[in-house]
């Protein structure tokens, strides 16, 4: 989460596009504003099984869900870069509550 608020805020303003790109162990969190040069880049662990993979997001809409998840640790599932992400607590804080959210990823044009 933390991470991804400081990367964001290096995004262009009209889409606020987050690129994450994901491989073994770790995910790579990039944004960047063409139009003023600017750009921010961070590498953060994680446990991913899957070829590699590249998928952008709306910024804001990634913040919002990840800040209403209760658990420090978050599942997201994804099949194709071009398919919706689903996100689920990596542990339930209330067993009788299931916890999903779906986020549709946005095309990635330029690279950085």
């Amino acid at each position: 989460y933390n991470t991804l608020k400081r990367v964001s805020v290096f995004s262009n303003p009209a889409t606020n596009l987050v690129r994450l790109q994901i491989t073994g162990n770790q995910v790579n969190i990039s944004a960047q504003d063409i139009d003023f040069a600017i750009s921010a880049y961070e590498r953060i662990g994680c446990n991913y099984e899957g070829e590699p993979m590249e998928i952008g997001f709306k910024s804001i809409f990634l913040l919002e869900i990840l800040s209403n998840i209760s658990s420090s640790d978050v599942v997201l599932q994804m099949s194709d870069p071009t398919r919706a992400g689903l996100l689920v607590p990596a542990e339930k804080e209330n067993e009788e509550e299931d916890v999903l959210m779906l986020l549709m990823p946005m095309m990635l044009t330029e690279t950085i």
